[in-house]
C-alpha cells in the first residue's frame, strides 16, 4: 500500500545575527543569507515526499547544499529510493529549490520506520544551524476483511469483493514436501489455522507469513467406531464452529471430521451421505467468538448448489439451492457476521475461466459476482478466509432461566454451557424473589412467580430481553413460602396457570389480569409432593394436554390426571436423585421434556432430557453456563401464525383467533395462468414452497410473497408403472417428509399420490392410489407429524372429504389408509390441512361459504371449532403452513461440530 510520510523536526534554520534597533534596518555588510528546509507530505498518491529549500536573509554570492538519505529503521531501495543532490542559488537567487525522496510501495506489515535527511558541503558562505531532519514513513498496510492463502504468501484483502489488497506476508516455516490445503479463522481468538496435506494443523501469522506446527492429526481415544488413520481425498474444506470451538474438516471424497485443534485429537463422523456424498469447502454461520447457536453450510460443486451438513456428525446433506452459477474451481468458502447479528456469505470460485467472488444467500443457494475490475489476480489461491466481528448480537437462546442470582439466562439445548444471553432481572419489589418462569403459549409472553416469604404469590411479566419485570398482580390464594414450587401455563382452553409444591400445593390461575385463583384438590394419589411441573402439546390452541410433575422427594416422575382432582399417577424413577431445585419444561413442538437439576456432590445446574415414558432422566447435556444455581426453566414458545394461500394471494392466520386474517400480498412471478393449490414449509431449510396446478414449484418469500420458479414436475425416468403427466384444478394436499432425502408428497382427491424426492429437479413418482372401495377416499389435504429437520420418523396424516374422518397413510408410497376417528365436523371438498406439535393439527374446512378454522387430536380424530377465518364468503383457502419455528425446535444439533 502506499506509504506517507510527516516531519518530526520539520524545519531547518540558519539564524542570522540581528541588532538592537527596532526599526527595521538595511545590512551594513551584505550576507549569503540562511537556508530554510521543509518536508511536505505527498499531495496524491505517487509516494513522493517533496523537501523544500528556501533561502532567506540574504542573496549575495552563489551558494549551495548537498541533500542525501540515509537509513533509520527503514531501508534504501526497499523503503524509500533517493539519490543524493546538490541544490544551487545563482547570485541574488532566491527561488525555492526541492528535492524529492521516492516511497516505494509493499504489502509488508512493518510498522512505521524512519529515514534521515542529511544536509551537507554549504558553499558560498552560507551557514546550517542543522544538519540532519527525520521522517517518519506511516504504515499504512493492515489486515483486510479477508486473508487470502496462496503456496507461497497469505495476503489481506480490503473490501468484500477483494478489490483492494491491504498486506502481503511470505509463508516462512512451512516444512518441506508438506502443502497447505485450507485455512480459517478461529473465532475464538482471531488466530489463522491451516491444515497440511499430511494431517497436520498450523496457525499463520497473516502480518509476517510465519506458519507455526500446533498439533498432528490423531485419533481421539474415545473413538471406538472407525478411528482416523490419515486424511483421504485430493480437495478439503475446513471451518471452525464457533460454539464449541472444534474444527470440521471434509473432503472430496465424503471424509467427515471432528477435530480439537490444540490437540489433534479427531473424531472420524459419519461419511458424508444424503443430497451429496463429498464436499470441497464449508463454512458454519455465526462465526464469532460468543455464539451460541450455527449451522453448518457446504459448496457441492458437482451440481453447483449450497448445501447443509446436518446434524454434521452425522454426514448428513440437503440441498438448498442452486448457485446459478457453473462453478469449475472452488477456492475457498466463508461467513461473517456483521454489526446486526446478519450472516452473509461468501465464495472465491472460478467461473468461466475467471477467479471472482460471488455473495451466496444462505437461504436460497442463489450466488452473485462481486468481482469489479480491480480484483486482483487470485488465480493461485488456495483458501481464503474472513476476519472474525466481535461484539455481535444474537437471539437469546431457545429455553430461558431465572438464577439464583437474580439473573435471566438463555442457552441452547445442545450447549447449554454457551449462554446467549445473561441480563440482570430487575423491577421485583424489595423482599420477593423468584420461584419459577414460563411463557404463555397463546400470548408468547414471559411471566414469573415469586413469593415474599408470608402466604403471597405474585405473578409479573417479564422481558425476556433486558430483564425487566412489570404489572405485578397479586394472586387470590394463598401461595405459602418454604416449599418448592413448580408452575407451568396449560395450552389448552382458557389458558390457566397451574401451580403447584413440595407441600402438596396445587392452584390454578384462571386471570392473570386479576389474579383470580382456585386452590384446587390437595396432591394426593402416588404422593403429595410435586416441586416442578410442566403440560405437554404446549402451543397456541393445543388439541390436548397431559400435565407431567416432577416428585423430588421419591425421584420419581408423575402424571398430575385429573389436574383440578390433584391426583398423581407414577410414571417411574428418574434414576438419579434430584434436588428440590430441579426444574421441568416440556418442548411442545416435540414433547421432549428437559429437566435442570443440582444433583448430588454438582457444582452447577445440569440440563438433561426426561424421557416422559419412564421417567429416567439421561446424562447431562452439560452444565449450565454463568456460575449460578438455576430456579425454573421455560422454552421460548414456538410461532404458531399459520400461512395460507386466499387463491394466489398469501396471508396469515392466528390459529387463536381465526378471524384475525393478515394479507402479505398476491405471489408474483407465477407462470401465465397457474393457480397455487398448496404451500408448506420444508423442515430442513425453512423454505416456503409452492405448488402451482400448471406443476411449477415456487419459493416464495413469506414476508412480501415474492415467488420464484424453480422448477416444474415431470416424470421420473425410472418410474416405468404410471408416469406423471398434469396435475390439474383438482383439491391437493402437499406437504414435505421431514426424514431421510427430504420428499414432497402430492395427494389429490381423486386418489392421486405423488411423490417428488428432489424438490429441485421436480422428477416425479406416480405412487399406488389410495385405496378403498366403498366409500372411495376423498382426500382433500395431508400432513407429516413430527416436522424436525432431522427428524427419524414421522407419520402421513390426511382429512378424507367422504366420511368426515382423520385418516393415517401408513405406506404412503403404497396408499394404505387407516382410519383414525370421527371428526365430529364436515370436512368439505377443499379443505386445508396443517400439524404443528406432536399432537396437534390444524384445518380450514370448507363445507360451504363459511371457511371453519379447527383443531384436530390426532389421537382421536376429534376436531375442535375455534372459530371462522376472516376472508370474504366468496374466497377460497387452498393451503396453510406453519412455520419451521411453529413445528421444529431451532436447529442446535449443528453446535456439535
Amino acid at each position: 500500500m502506499r506509504k506517507s510520510a510527516y516531519l518530526l523536526s520539520s524545519l531547518l534554520t540558519l539564524t542570522a545575527a540581528c541588532g538592537d534597533n527596532l526599526e527595521p534596518q538595511e545590512p551594513s555588510d551584505p550576507t549569503p543569507g540562511r537556508i530554510e528546509f521543509a518536508i511536505a507530505e505527498p499531495a496524491d498518491e505517487a509516494g513522493e515526499i517533496t523537501v523544500t529549500a528556501t533561502r532567506t536573509g540574504g542573496s549575495t554570492g552563489a551558494v549551495s547544499v548537498t541533500v542525501a538519505v540515509a537509513d533509520g529503521t527503514a531501508t534504501a531501495t526497499i523503503d524509500y529510493a533517493a539519490s543524493p543532490t546538490t541544490l544551487t542559488w545563482a547570485d541574488g537567487d532566491t527561488a525555492a529549490k526541492t528535492f524529492t525522496v521516492g516511497i516505494v510501495a509493499d504489502l509488508a506489515i512493518e510498522g512505521d520506520e524512519t529515514a534521515l535527511v542529511q544536509l551537507t558541503n554549504p558553499t558560498g558562505g552560507v551557514t546550517l544551524a542543522e544538519t540532519q531532519l527525520t521522517l517518519t514513513i506511516k504504515d499504512d498496510d493492515r489486515l483486510g476483511v479477508a486473508l487470502v492463502l496462496t503456496p507461497t504468501e497469505i495476503l489481506s484483502v480490503g473490501s468484500p469483493d477483494f478489490g483492494i489488497t491491504s498486506s502481503a506476508a511470505t509463508l516462512t516455516g512451512v516444512p518441506s514436501g508438506v502443502d497447505l490445503v485450507a485455512m480459517d479463522v478461529r473465532p475464538a481468538d482471531g488466530s489463522v489455522w491451516a491444515l497440511g496435506s499430511n494431517g497436520t494443523l498450523f496457525t499463520i501469522d497473516p502480518a509476517s507469513g510465519a506458519v507455526t506446527l500446533k498439533a498432528t492429526l490423531a485419533a481421539d481415544a474415545a473413538d471406538g467406531t472407525s478411528p482416523f488413520t490419515a486424511l483421504a481425498g485430493t480437495e478439503f474444506g475446513i471451518d471452525f464452529n464457533p460454539v464449541v470451538d472444534r474444527l470440521r474438516i471434509v473432503s472430496d471424497t465424503g471424509q467427515n471430521l471432528r477435530v480439537n485443534p490444540d490437540t489433534g485429537a479427531t473424531f472420524t463422523d459419519t461419511a458424508l451421505s444424503g443430497a451429496v456424498t463429498g464436499l470441497r469447502a464449508n463454512a458454519y454461520s455465526n462465526s464469532f467468538a460468543t455464539a451460541c447457536r450455527t449451522t453448518l453450510f457446504g459448496l457441492d460443486l458437482a451440481n453447483d448448489r449450497l448445501v447443509l451438513q446436518d446434524p454434521p456428525n452425522a454426514g448428513t446433506t440437503t440441498s438448498v439451492g442452486a448457485l446459478g452459477v457453473d462453478v469449475t474451481e472452488i477456492r475457498g468458502f466463508d461467513t461473517q457476521a456483521d454489526a446486526t447479528g446478519a450472516t452473509s456469505a461468501f465464495i472465491l470460485a472460478t467461473v468461466g475461466g475467471v477467479v471472482g467472488v460471488y455473495d451466496v444467500d444462505l437461504a436460497t443457494g442463489e450466488a452473485t459476482s462481486l468481482t469489479t475490475g480491480g480484483t486482483p489476480d487470485l488465480s493461485d489461491a488456495i483458501d481464503f478466509a474472513l476476519t472474525v466481528a466481535v461484539n455481535v448480537p444474537q437471539p437469546p437462546g431457545e429455553l430461558f432461566g431465572a438464577s439464583a442470582g437474580g439473573k435471566l439466562v438463555s442457552f441452547t439445548r445442545a450447549t447449554p454451557g454457551k449462554l446467549c444471553s445473561s441480563v440482570a432481572i430487575t423491577g421485583i419489589t424489595a423482599g420477593e424473589t423468584i420461584a419459577g418462569i414460563d411463557f404463555r403459549p397463546s400470548t408468547g409472553v414471559l411471566h414469573a412467580l415469586t413469593t415474599d416469604g408470608g402466604n403471597t404469590g405474585r405473578i409479573y411479566t417479564l422481558d425476556p430481553q433486558t430483564g425487566v419485570a412489570t404489572s405485578p398482580v397479586s394472586i387470590a390464594v394463598a401461595i405459602p413460602t418454604g416449599a418448592e414450587l413448580g408452575i407451568d401455563f396449560n395450552p389448552t382452553g382458557p389458558v390457566a396457570l397451574r401451580i403447584v409444591s413440595s407441600a402438596g400445593l396445587n392452584v390454578r390461575v384462571t386471570d392473570l389480569a386479576t389474579g383470580a385463583a382456585t386452590a384446587d384438590t390437595a396432591l394426593n394419589g402416588a404422593n403429595d409432593s410435586a416441586a416442578a411441573a410442566g403440560y405437554t402439546d404446549s402451543i397456541t390452541s393445543a388439541g390436548s394436554t397431559v400435565l407431567y410433575v416432577l416428585d423430588t422427594e421419591l425421584d420419581r416422575l408423575r402424571i398430575q390426571n385429573p389436574p383440578n382432582a390433584g391426583t398423581l399417577v407414577d410414571v417411574g424413577a428418574f434414576g438419579v436423585d434430584l434436588d428440590d431445585l430441579a426444574s421441568l419444561d416440556i418442548d411442545g413442538r416435540d414433547n421432549v421434556a428437559y429437566v435442570t437439576a443440582n444433583l448430588t456432590g454438582s457444582t452447577g445446574t445440569s440440563l438433561h432430557i426426561l424421557d416422559l415414558t419412564t421417567g429416567a432422566v439421561a446424562a447431562a447435556a452439560g452444565v449450565i453456563g454463568g456460575g449460578e444455581r438455576i430456579l425454573g426453566i421455560t422454552r421460548t414458545p414456538p410461532t404458531t401464525t399459520l400461512f395460507a394461500l386466499q387463491g394466489n394471494t398469501l396471508v396469515t392466520i392466528n390459529p387463536a383467533d381465526p378471524s384475525s386474517v393478515t394479507t402479505i400480498g398476491a405471489v408474483t412471478n407465477l407462470s401465465a395462468n397457474e393457480q397455487l393449490l398448496g404451500i408448506d414449509f420444508r423442515p430442513s431449510t425453512g423454505i416456503l414452497y409452492g405448488l402451482g396446478s400448471l406443476g411449477g414449484v415456487y419459493t416464495i418469500d413469506p414476508a412480501t410473497a415474492a415467488g420464484t420458479r424453480i422448477v416444474g414436475l415431470s416424470a421420473d425416468p425410472a418410474d416405468g408403472t404410471l408416469p406423471f403427466t398434469t396435475l390439474g384444478s383438482s383439491p391437493y394436499g402437499i406437504d414435505f417428509n421431514p426424514t431421510g432425502p427430504v420428499a414432497l408428497r402430492i395427494v389429490g382427491q381423486n386418489d392421486v399420490n405423488l411423490r417428488v424426492p428432489n424438490v429441485t429437479t421436480g422428477l416425479t413418482f406416480t405412487d399406488t392410489d389410495l385405496s378403498r372401495t366403498v366409500p372411495t377416499y376423498a382426500i382433500t389435504a395431508t400432513a407429516y407429524a413430527n416436522n424436525v429437520a432431522g427428524a427419524t420418523t414421522t407419520s402421513l396424516f390426511g382429512l378424507d372429504a367422504n366420511a368426515n374422518k382423520l385418516v393415517a397413510v401408513v405406506s404412503p408410497n403404497s396408499g394404505i389408509v387407516r382410519e383414525i376417528g370421527n371428526l365430529g365436523l364436515t370436512v368439505g371438498t377443499s379443505a386445508t390441512f396443517e400439524i404443528a406439535g406432536p399432537n396437534t393439527g390444524f384445518a380450514v374446512l370448507q363445507a360451504d361459504t363459511a371457511k371453519s378454522f379447527a383443531t384436530i387430536d390426532l389421537t382421536t380424530g376429534v376436531a375442535t371449532a375455534v372459530g371462522t377465518v376472516g376472508v370474504p364468503a366468496n374466497a377460497s383457502i387452498v393451503g396453510i403452513a406453519a412455520p419451521v419455528s411453529a413445528t421444529a425446535p431451532a436447529a442446535n444439533s449443528t453446535v456439535f461440530a
